[in-house]
């Protein structure tokens, strides 16, 4: 096989039997008959019936094979791909005495100082915190802003006057959205949020008299009403549920009309609810969708929006959703992000599920690429159309071209190294899935009977539309079926927090196993609350434990206890203490539940694994077989497979020796 470059075009010839590697590497065949001349690139070049490519990322991917023109073309491509793995660089970084930053670091910071705006997307554990406060130290900027997830706001500090040159110098701000930021500051400043806090608030509900609200009941809601006056708490259990929605009126009287919400109006007075809470539209606003999107500022938010000489924002997967307040705050027309001389982006997962994730931040840091929605969702997405009961729907779920996204993404703003790429003397994982011994008679409990029911019925009904398909578009259709086939979400959630604690006793059993073994320390992880609980119980004081509401200033003393081998046992929970915490004394973690989002998994299992530890962590994952949990976890290697293919896998196709 060679590929050489003519005319703007890559053109190759190969022999027979080659044509797959072409394909796979995104080249099409070209037939000059089937073409519109005037559109067509490879008429143009008069190129025949040959395998063709007019983008540098499909060529990349058979490197190997191409002649000296077509490497020409592409050498400064390659060149801006090797500077996005670089795992050293011939940079000197200002360091604190008696630190230092490690090579793969120092060529982060050559990456990101050759460029505006930056993505840190490393793998989660190696650093990605020091490697942005080393491009501080380099800068010097006397106002820098860092947005973070709230549980290491405290980490962040304590990070900045280790690692920073001058950090003592800087005063540390911690506002709350009622606090106003100076436009000037008298000394270097570094202020530390939270990205629920620089987000402007979105319309808010009131506490109103029901008495003040006007309303008009339709038909079908009187009849229902009537044939509920006999069951009170049948309305009341329906009225927990009110969702009120009022514009203002012109009548002193009645100041407020109901748009939504007339029965739940109903329901209150036949309670005797003298008071109600309800979203009040802007005047002359009937959109109630578009008033919920709406922003309003806080002045913590107004006056975040200044001019910043470096702007962090760590987690930035956080920013997935276009229309979610923080995005909109944040890389939204006149956002924070605009305001920054400098930003850089901290991720170790920059999308968790599907690159439509990477999105809006893909489109704030280079639009020229990846400014267009509808384009990108075609090429990366696998937009397409599904029918949702009586309506079709876009749906851009899918991971299509993933090769040339991760090229696109490394040559304009993305560096990202894996732990095995640059730190080789970091120990690896080794993952488990242990099968617990108990057999469970699933019959006994309803909850899970109606699962399995409403779980196979969905099965069924996929299979035989797939049975049933006699166009390329309707068996296409009926696959995707079967493919994302599901159960309702309240039904999931119900199940997945009982098999939590349906199976918490095998899971007690096993663990004791283990540490009685001889096994010094352990860590444990778990999503709902009770389960948190009983296990902490059941280990007492030999066990620490955060929550979601454990407050931040005794995360690191709890994390510190641990550490220091004061106790055994680390409880925490999934999306509490999956990050921003080092736990490296274990090497041993077990989930007892688990998530549907496999980056939420992998945070948690590198608390263990990351800088620090010496040796091989064991990630062990008990189930019943049977149960959500199995489904949840063949659901999550599915996700996994399809981030590898964007920000992991080497783009070159392994092909036979040329």
């Amino acid at each position: 096989m060679k590929i050489t470059f003519w005319k703007g075009v890559f053109v190759a010839e190969h022999l027979p039997g080659e044509e797959k590697y072409l394909k796979q590497a995104g080249f099409k065949l070209h037939e000059p008959t089937l073409c519109e001349p005037a559109v067509c690139r490879g008429c143009r070049a008069r190129i025949g019936r040959r395998y063709w490519s007019p983008r540098v990322e499909d060529a990349t991917r058979l490197h190997r094979y191409c002649l000296p023109a077509a490497r020409e073309v592409m050498k400064h491509h390659l060149r801006k791909l090797a500077q996005s793995r670089a795992v050293d660089a011939n940079i000197i970084v200002p360091s604190p005495p008696g630190l230092a930053y490690k090579p793969y670091q120092r060529a982060g910071v050559a990456y990101a100082l050759s460029r505006k705006d930056t993505l840190f997307g490393d793998d989660m554990g190696l650093g990605k915190t020091v490697e942005a406060l080393a491009v501080a130290n380099t800068l010097k900027p006397r106002s820098v802003l860092v947005v973070c997830p709230a549980t290491i706001t405290r980490n962040w500090q304590a990070e900045a006057m280790k690692w920073l040159v001058d950090g003592d110098r800087y005063a540390y701000l911690f506002p709350e959205t009622t606090d106003q930021i100076p436009t000037e500051f008298s000394k270097p400043t570094i202020v530390i949020a939270n990205y629920e806090k620089v987000a402007a608030t979105t319309t808010r509900k009131k506490r109103l008299e029901a008495s003040s609200i006007k309303y008009h009941l339709q038909p079908s809601e009187a009849a229902l009403l009537r044939s509920l006056l006999t069951d009170k708490e049948q309305i009341a259990k329906l009225y927990e549920k009110s969702d009120v929605v009022v514009a203002p009126t012109p009548d002193a009287e009645l100041p407020y009309l109901a748009v939504r919400g007339s029965l739940y109006l109903a329901m209150a007075a036949i309670l005797s609810r003298p008071h109600i809470w309800a979203l009040v539209l802007p005047p002359g606003t009937t959109d109630v969708d578009e008033a919920r999107r709406a922003l309003h500022d806080t002045p913590l938010s107004k006056s975040l929006r200044r001019r910043w000489d470096l702007a962090i924002f760590d987690e930035c997967q956080a920013l997935k959703n276009p229309e979610s307040q923080r995005s909109r705050a944040i890389l939204g027309q006149g956002g924070i992000y605009s305001g920054a001389r400098r930003a850089l982006f901290l991720s170790g997962t920059p999308f968790e599920n599907c690159p439509r994730e990477i999105w809006p931040l893909a489109a704030a840091l280079c639009p020229a690429k990846f400014g267009q929605w509808w384009p990108f969702a075609r090429r990366y997405c696998g937009l397409h159309v599904e029918k949702r009961g009586k309506k079709n729907k876009w749906v851009a779920d899918g991971c299509t071209h993933s090769s040339e996204l991760q090229q696109k993404l490394r040559t304009t703003f993305m560096i990202r190294r894996l732990k095995q790429d640059v730190l080789p003397e970091l120990p690896p994982k080794r993952r488990q899935l242990v099968v617990l011994d108990e057999q469970v008679d699933w019959t006994k409990y309803p909850e899970f009977a109606r699962w399995h029911a409403l779980y196979s019925r969905a099965v069924d009904q996929a299979m035989e539309r797939l049975a049933a398909a006699r166009t390329a578009d309707e068996y296409r259709h009926a696959a995707m079926m079967l493919d994302t086939v599901a159960v309702r979400f309240e039904e999931n959630s119900d199940v997945r927090h009982k098999t939590g604690l349906l199976k918490l006793p095998a899971c007690l059993r096993f663990t004791d196993e283990i540490l009685e073994s001889g096994l010094d320390c352990l860590v444990i992880y778990a999503h709902h609350r009770d389960v948190l609980e009983k296990i902490h119980e059941h280990y007492g004081e030999k066990s620490c434990v955060i929550y979601g509401d454990t407050p931040m200033q005794d995360r690191f003393s709890i994390v510190e206890q641990f550490q220091s081998g004061k106790k055994q046992v680390f409880v925490g929970g999934l999306r509490a203490a999956g990050t921003g915490i080092t736990l490296t004394r274990a090497w041993t973690v077990i989930f007892f539940e688990t998530d549907w989002n496999p980056a939420t998994m992998v945070q948690a299992e590198d608390r263990l694994c990351r800088i620090g530890q010496a040796k091989m962590v064991q990630v062990i994952h008990p189930v019943l077989d049977g149960s959500l949990d199995a489904n949840m976890i063949k659901k999550i290697l599915l996700k996994q497979e399809m981030v590898d293919k964007v920000l992991n896998r080497h783009p070159e196709l392994k092909t036979a020796s040329p």
